[in-house]
């Protein structure tokens, strides 16, 4: 799992200009402090059809589940459970990428993920998969941070790159 620093509250942070060190792990140039960029995700409110098709598929599956014989409090904690599980689709979440790694800042509180403990990352279509080990896996999904990139990406790539060197080969 990736290691996240937590804070209390969200509180602006001062960013320092030191350069992130080497992981043992990986080889990566020293990188040279960009301006930080910030950005809000918030897939609920930006793709309202995504919107509708997840909300129709979470009430498909409560009847689904329904038909097939549930009682109705198994029924609403399997919808729960699964509503649960998208989370990131309900909940705004404003990030910040600078030298000091990367924030996420919800509900309240800050999240922050220092560029030393992304070992690799993958870009795909609609944001990027930071991962915190160098080696493959069946579960590297699960054990990443997905950083969509909303309208930023060229940013957010080259935030990416500088801090963490070329991505890997897909």
């Amino acid at each position: 799992m990736l290691q996240w620093k937590d804070t209390a509250k969200a509180s602006p942070s001062t960013h320092s200009t030191m350069n992130p060190p080497s992981s043992p792990s990986t080889t990566r140039s020293a990188a040279m402090p960009l301006p930080s960029i910030r950005w809000r995700s918030w897939p609920l409110r930006d793709d309202p059809i995504r919107a509708l098709l997840v909300v129709v598929g979470l009430v498909a599956a409560g009847l689904v589940i329904r038909a097939l014989g549930a009682a109705p409090y198994l029924t609403l904690l399997a919808v729960a459970a699964l509503a649960t599980s998208l989370w990131r689709f309900f909940v705004s979440i404003a990030y910040e990428l600078s030298s000091d790694g990367i924030d996420q800042h919800f509900l309240g509180r800050r999240r922050r993920l220092p560029w030393q403990a992304i070992r690799r990352y993958r870009v795909c279509a609609s944001g990027v998969l930071l991962l915190p080990h160098a080696s493959h896996g069946v579960m590297d999904v699960f054990r990443g941070l997905y950083l969509p990139w909303s309208s930023r990406r060229e940013e957010v790539l080259v935030q990416v790159q500088n801090y963490l060197g070329p991505p890997e080969e897909a």
